[in-house]
């Protein structure tokens, strides 16, 4: 199974690159498997993962970081303008992720939100997005 094009997803986030050849699946080796078996087996393995969403946010050193929610609610305060900057951090799964008070979010689930400038229409797709992962 070779890769090819990668679109904007986790596998790109974990340095996954177009080209390479996947050799093995769960410490099985698929080389000499059958592509339909192998494409199985990879679906099967895939499915058991937990759900989650990627939120990238600048963090208050200006380096920006991409973390992943897999359970609501995050726990997260901002005020109601452009950008979105954490103001307050509740209990809450956010907490866990090691998200911070003044971390400014910069996409949630592939979705870029820099080049937005309408703060119900950006505050409209965060939740959405965050809506998709399962509440604890």
């Amino acid at each position: 199974m070779k890769i090819g094009t990668l679109p904007d997803g986790h596998a790109k986030d974990l340095g996954i690159e177009a080209g390479w050849t996947l050799s093995g699946i769960g410490y099985m080796d698929i080389t000499q498997m059958p592509y339909a078996e192998a494409d199985k087996l990879l679906q099967e393995r895939v499915d058991k993962l937990p759900f989650a969403i990627p939120l990238t946010f600048k963090m208050n050193n200006g380096k920006s970081k991409t973390t992943y929610a897999y359970q609501q609610p995050l726990g997260l305060t901002f005020d109601h303008q452009l950008p979105i900057k954490i103001t307050k951090e509740e209990e809450g799964h956010a907490k866990h992720l090691g998200i911070e008070i003044g971390w400014e979010l910069l996409a949630v689930n592939y979705i870029n939100l820099q080049s937005m400038t309408i703060f119900e229409e950006v505050s409209a797709i965060a939740h959405r997005e965050v809506s998709k992962i399962p509440s604890k």
